[in-house]
């Protein structure tokens, strides 16, 4: 349990309190979507998806995927690229779970 964001990456803020909740999945969009440098605490972490050449996903971009997420514990079961969208099946052994990421 932490604290959640909204859309924009922004504390989320309900009746004038911080939402708390499961954050696996919004911790998984950051480590994707961040570039390396762009996270103080931990310099090395993010894909920086947006970069990407042309978005195309190749081998070389999945491997960093695999590589970043597995740095926070998580481990990727399904890893698909349909209609530009990454669809990606993670498990997170302290928690025994499975998410899908779009």
């Amino acid at each position: 349990m932490d604290f959640l964001l909204n859309n924009n990456f922004e504390l989320n803020i309900v009746n004038g309190d911080f939402n708390i909740g499961n954050t696996d999945l919004q911790n998984v969009n950051l480590i994707i979507r961040l570039q390396p440098g762009q996270l103080r605490s931990d310099p090395t972490l993010g894909v920086g998806i947006e970069n990407q050449l042309l978005g195309v996903i190749d081998s070389k971009t999945r491997t960093l995927i695999n590589r970043e997420l597995d740095k926070d514990g998580y481990k990727i079961k399904k890893f698909e690229v349909i209609d530009d969208e990454l669809n990606i099946e993670i498990w997170k052994q302290d928690i025994n779970m499975i998410k899908t990421i779009t």
